[in-house]
């Protein structure tokens, strides 16, 4: 295997270990998308679902689903919450992804950029293997968070790098709703 493909193969590692937060468990507290039909009392999860894709160091796109807590009421205060955890894909293919991609300082519906995120960074491995890539921001990094009311977004990034100087760069874009 190449480097290039090793590269991709544990980018897209941290891609499938952040969505390992979606559909396969429930990641912090923290909803996006549109529509709120879940209100207090009621016992219908939300999710947020989307499509992401990745590419540079990592090849990889597919469709996602991120589970919220059951203390999430409504997709709209996903974005009225202190903290936002940005939903992200855990897996997309053979990859984990496990992102560290938050807001810690949410200030409502908006467009924030890098200097808003804390430590932005993903760990990426391909199933059946130890090897993971860290790809971290740099001063190369562009990084663009854009919150609806409703609990949707989109975020997009380029300029992410690992040890060796691979990038990595990609959208995500995702609503809320019922988890169905």
């Amino acid at each position: 295997m190449t480097r290039r493909a090793t590269g991709a193969m544990l980018l897209l590692a941290v891609a499938v270990a952040g969505v390992a937060c979606s559909s396969d468990a429930a990641p912090p507290a923290d909803t996006s998308s549109s529509s709120s039909t879940t209100t207090a009392g009621s016992s219908q999860p939300l999710s947020a679902r989307g499509a992401a894709s990745f590419g540079g160091a990592l090849e990889a796109s597919g469709d996602y689903e991120v589970l919220y807590s059951v203390d999430v009421l409504s997709c709209e205060s996903r974005v009225t919450a202190p903290t936002y955890v940005i939903p992200l894909p855990g897996r997309l293919g053979d990859t984990r992804l496990q992102w560290q991609a938050a807001l810690p300082e949410l200030q409502g519906p908006g467009t924030y950029g890098l200097a808003d995120l804390a430590g932005l960074q993903v760990t990426v491995s391909a199933d059946g293997s130890e090897v993971t890539t860290v790809y971290r921001a740099g001063e190369a990094t562009i990084a663009t968070l854009e919150l609806t009311a409703e609990g949707g977004g989109t975020f997009t990034f380029s300029g992410l790098q690992d040890a060796t100087g691979l990038e990595l760069h990609g959208t995500a874009t995702w609503t809320c709703g019922p988890d169905e």
